[in-house]
């Protein structure tokens, strides 16, 4: 057994006794996750802050806030540490709420002017500084955030009767409660938290717990973390917290998974909690060691039902057992490598959709109505592209069917088309490319990695599936003949109607008197002719059996004929040296011929025009039984050769 093996069978055995219980990132879990988040970001997705010109590098970012969760209200100052990216740069602008005052801007000690409108903070320096020059400023500010419409990025809340504030800023909500660059392009290289609160309450937040200070009425959580972190991924919690730890090992080392739960959850936290060190060994023997190993991984809960990835410390509504699978996922998919834009959030939601069902691919019943339940939901309504083209419209980027969901049924069939050994060295490669690592990644950077892996041009893949909306809807037309030859006419519309073509790569599963067996053609245009032969009587056949392709009300037939099509006749059969072909209304482009084990001993690339005799010598082949295969202009034909 492979070492691989071995961690998946030890871990398939800790977690066997609870899935009796779970309906483990089933589709509707799936679907109630990503439901949940797209209410939250239904109502924080109006705050959206202002963009503006880059002209700096955030290097580092110092907080220090009071927070007491009795009271919706910061107080602090953030230092931060930049570097000009241009030249003559005199004035930095940061996201900043307007409901929040900022009393003051100081750099060296000395006050900078500052303008706030439009929940922009356009601060002015005293001289211009120039490429890679480097310097700090710190903003002192303080209010009670905005939370509008009952929801905001700085929440206040109760549970069990005890106060609560966390923060939640994904997509646009950071500059909310504090002064940050609140876009996809540059990552703060390290970040020092120190939370101050009244000493009933615990803070929770990323990184490293540095140390907790007390102080005559209040207590100082110091957060340290050294990984670079897109400003959304930061998040703070205070309320009265049960701790509990528990541990994942890589080698000799070991690691601290810390978790923060309402003292009245802390059973159910504790017995689902556990299973955490197993899911991250598993990511980690596919896509490597947990990102932010020399630090931490933890959970807080906080006060709605969904989850959020925030980087080492995922908030979850609740310890659910598929809540915390897929939010563990997306430390790698969304936190070590972040999607560049918002148009490609399909790289973080829908990768962390799909990476949790491998926790279960060993059941086949499981993956199996995973797959057909999330094409059944893909497919309910026909429209809509998994890019998202509209970064406004909140309520798009966290559809469920679409970025969840059909994103998740992208990147299974990519692996579909691709194969597993290529499938999975190509997005480890992804993970691990310095470009991306602890940065950000858009499509095209996924797309690079799979076809320099596999060799093959992508581009008609994410054309269709990725850029494009709809689905194919197949019609298969199958005849059988003598010697258990199939001939397949394969016929592709879409929905809707003009979604164009979907070149795929489709599976017909041949069943017979105790057996089956299942093959797969390149459909590259509709109405293209196969031929298959089984090698056994096929008296049924099904279509996408194992639900890989995302398709809707295909069909497939089966009929049978005594003789074979008259195009193409090749004698004698069985044959001595000289093999004759011919063919009367098509083209033949190539002729190959290959054994049953699939070597290929023979190769013809002369085009032979309709009528014209091809002669084929093949006194080196050997005595037995062979396959040709005809390329034509009407497609692809098989035939069984028998040399004596």
């Amino acid at each position: 057994m492979s070492k691989l093996s071995k961690i998946i069978t030890v871990f398939l055995f800790i977690l066997s006794p609870i899935l009796i219980f779970s309906q483990f990132n089933s589709n509707s879990s799936i679907q109630s996750i990503a439901r949940k988040e797209r209410q939250n970001y239904e109502k924080t997705g109006n705050n959206k802050s202002g963009q503006f010109v880059m002209n700096y590098d955030l290097l580092y970012d110092r907080f220090h806030w009071y927070i007491d969760p009795d009271t919706l209200y910061i107080k602090g100052n953030v230092m931060s540490i930049f570097r000009a990216t241009e030249d003559h740069v005199s004035d930095l602008t940061f996201n900043l709420s307007s409901q929040l005052r900022v009393d003051s801007v100081l750099s060296h000690m000395v006050h900078l002017n500052f303008t706030h409108s439009g929940n922009l903070l356009t601060i002015h320096c005293n001289y211009a500084m120039n490429t890679g020059q480097i310097d700090s400023l710190c903003i002192y500010y303080q209010g009670s955030p905005d939370t509008s419409g009952g929801f905001g990025s700085f929440l206040k809340g109760y549970h069990h009767g005890s106060p609560i504030i966390w923060t939640l800023s994904e997509p646009y909500g950071s500059g909310d409660w504090w002064p940050c660059n609140d876009n996809l392009g540059d990552k703060i290289d390290s970040i020092d938290m120190y939370i101050t609160t009244p000493p009933l309450f615990v803070a929770a937040s990323n990184g490293m717990l540095a140390g907790v200070y007390e102080d005559s009425g209040s207590k100082t959580y110091h957060w340290k973390h050294r990984y670079p972190i897109a400003d959304y991924l930061i998040g703070i919690a205070v309320t009265n917290y049960y701790e509990f730890s528990e541990y994942a090992h890589f080698g000799n080392d070991s690691m601290e998974i810390r978790n923060y739960c309402y003292p009245e959850d802390t059973a159910i936290a504790k017995e689902n909690a556990k299973f955490t060190s197993g899911m991250m060994e598993f990511y980690g023997s596919h896509f490597g060691d947990y990102p932010f190993k020399k630090e931490k991984y933890g959970h807080a809960q906080f006060g709605w039902n969904g989850g959020m990835e925030h980087q080492t410390i995922t908030f979850v509504g609740s310890y659910n057992f598929g809540l915390i699978a897929h939010e563990l996922a997306h430390q790698w998919f969304g936190d070590k490598v972040t999607c560049g834009s918002w148009h490609d959030i399909w790289l973080n939601e829908g990768f962390a959709t799909y990476i949790p069902t491998l926790l279960l691919e060993y059941d086949y019943n499981y993956f199996h109505n995973w797959k057909k339940s999330s094409i059944q939901q893909i497919t309910s309504i026909a429209g809509g592209s998994v890019y998202v083209y509209d970064t406004t419209d909140v309520l798009r980027l966290f559809d469920g069917r679409l970025s969840y969901t059909k994103g998740g049924m992208l990147v299974h069939m990519l692996r579909y088309i691709l194969g597993d050994d290529v499938f999975f060295r190509a997005i480890r490669k992804y993970i691990d490319d310095p470009r991306l690592a602890y940065a950000y990644a858009r499509s095209s950077d996924l797309k690079r990695h799979l076809e320099d892996e596999s060799g093959t041009d992508l581009t008609y893949f994410f054309d269709e599936w990725l850029y494009g909306e709809g689905y194919p809807v197949y019609e298969i037309n199958c005849v059988r003949y003598p010697e258990n030859d199939i001939s397949l006419t394969v016929y592709q519309s879409t929905n809707p109607l003009n979604a164009g073509f979907f070149r795929m790569k489709i599976a017909v599963k041949f069943i017979g008197v105790y057996k089956d067996t299942t093959i797969y053609f390149e459909n590259t245009r509709s109405g293209q002719v196969f031929w298959a032969n089984p090698g056994f009587k096929v008296d049924s056949v099904v279509f996408n059996p194992e639900y890989d392709i995302i398709t809707r009300d295909s069909k497939i037939y089966l009929n049978t004929s005594e003789k074979y099509p008259e195009e193409i006749i090749v004698s004698p059969n069985p044959f001595k040296d000289i093999l004759s072909i011919k063919q009367n209304n098509i083209v033949i482009y190539r002729i190959e011929i290959y054994t049953a084990k699939g070597d290929t001993v023979y190769i013809s690339d002369k085009i032979k025009s309709a009528g014209e005799e091809s002669v084929l010598t093949l006194t080196n082949l050997k005595s037995g039984s062979y396959i040709m295969r005809i390329k034509t202009s009407k497609g692809t034909l098989y035939k069984k050769l028998i040399k004596q």
